[in-house]
């Protein structure tokens, strides 16, 4: 699978933008979607590949630990090649073990997903759930 997504923000309680820079959290890459993806996943660390349809290509879908809805970070659907074929997804990686909630527009939660350390999740938008944009 090719396309970087790593354009995603921790949004805290006041609603900026913090950066980490410690790999589980980064700031804006203005080639995502350009080359390799790297997953940084391990031990207590795990991601996601959570597949779109094209239509929802540039979308930015909000992720969040469950029940911490103010702890949103966000990743653009991306087209992605692989041999055989191509796939549309976003792509979470550095998240810590646990349970997260993937958010729609208007902000309703759209999907609910586990993560586990050191394993990489795949889970599929719910068909008709408008992204936001």
């Amino acid at each position: 699978m090719t396309g970087h997504a790593q354009h995603d923000h921790d949004h805290d309680h006041g609603h900026g933008h913090g950066h980490a820079h410690e790999g589980h959290l980064s700031g804006h890459n203005h080639v995502a979607g350009q080359g390799p993806t790297v997953l940084d996943i391990g031990d207590d660390f795990g991601a996601l590949v959570l597949y779109t349809s094209a239509d929802l290509v540039g979308a930015e879908i909000e992720i969040s630990p469950d029940g911490e809805p103010d702890r949103r970070r966000h990743v653009a659907v991306h087209p992605r090649e692989f041999p055989g074929g191509k796939a549309y997804a976003a792509v979470y990686y550095g998240l810590e073990a646990g349970t997260y909630d993937l958010w729609a527009a208007h902000g309703t939660r759209a999907l609910t997903v586990s993560i586990e350390g050191n394993e990489i999740t795949e889970s599929v938008w719910p068909q008709g759930v408008l992204a936001p944009r």
